[in-house]
């Protein structure tokens, strides 16, 4: 495995059949969190050689840039796809992953109105949320969410992801529906609603690697179960806190409990208590 960073995305190198590039985007999270997920994509990929009989250059990109890093042939492969799922003209996509991706609200830079919606969903309402027609995958869960919660929100649908973002940019909407790999410099995270799995992107005429990755991601399923069963877990391990929201009326409830008095072990420094 070699992992390349940002500017190699230019390298213009023939792939072979043994060697193919995949573009990957680190998670706009916070960045101990992020570089946790990315490595965790990486050692994937890993798992995935050993069935695929292939070696992997892992190239970080930044998420506006890998569906032309595909277009002109800089990679060969993308992990996660989401950004490509209604593109079916040019792009095609493996089968789901255990690995996932986190759906989530984003506000502008600097926009401190929403900063406490992790622990006061209600700060929510009368929100104008952008949402992109493109991005089927994320709308199911976020009016879920909204059902789920009671929130009584404004969707500002547009037909595409850079439309959406644009008028997030503007002041157009006010919080942009968005996924943790797709986010661009110009949103700040303000809180996770659910997750979603990943799969792995590429143009439509190179689909015998995507069916290449189909069968090992199978291999892996049979020879190396808990493989998979313990990179779902760590997943819902590291961002269980992130999607653990209270509604007004627990949040009510919990400030109205007595404290709970919990005794660590001083020496134990990889004991956590989370007040979830």
């Amino acid at each position: 495995l070699t992992i390349l960073p940002v500017s190699a995305s230019r390298i213009t190198r023939t792939t072979t059949a043994s060697r193919v590039r995949i573009g990957v985007v680190r998670p706009d999270l916070t960045p101990e969190l992020a570089d946790a997920l990315f490595a965790q994509q990486t050692a994937y990929l890993v798992e995935l050689s050993k069935y695929a009989d292939w070696d992997f250059d892992v190239i970080e990109l930044a998420p506006e840039d890998i569906g032309d890093a595909l277009l002109t042939g800089q990679i060969d492969l993308a992990m996660p796809t989401e950004l490509h799922i209604a593109d079916t003209e040019h792009f095609a996509s493996s089968k789901p992953l255990a690995l996932r991706d986190l759906i989530g609200l984003y506000c502008r830079p600097g926009d401190d109105r929403y900063t406490d919606a992790d622990t006061d969903l209600a700060v929510l309402d009368g929100a104008r949320i952008g949402v992109s027609a493109s991005r089927p995958d994320l709308l199911g869960p976020f009016e879920k969410f909204c059902k789920d919660n009671d929130l009584s929100v404004t969707t500002v649908p547009f037909a595409t992801d850079p439309e959406s973002h644009a008028a997030l940019a503007a002041g157009t909407v006010d919080l942009l529906l968005d996924a943790a790999t797709s986010s661009d410099a110009q949103e700040s995270f303000v809180l996770a609603l659910d997750s979603m799995p990943m799969a792995i992107a590429g143009l439509r005429q190179n689909a015998g690697l995507l069916a290449i990755i189909d069968d090992a991601n199978d291999a892996l399923q049979v020879q190396s179960p808990r493989f998979a069963e313990s990179a779902h877990q760590q997943f819902e391990d590291r961002t269980r806190r992130l999607v653990t929201h209270f509604t007004p009326a627990e949040r009510e409830l919990i400030e109205s409990l007595p404290p709970l008095r919990v005794v660590l072990a001083q020496d134990d420094p990889y004991i956590t208590l989370n007040r979830e």
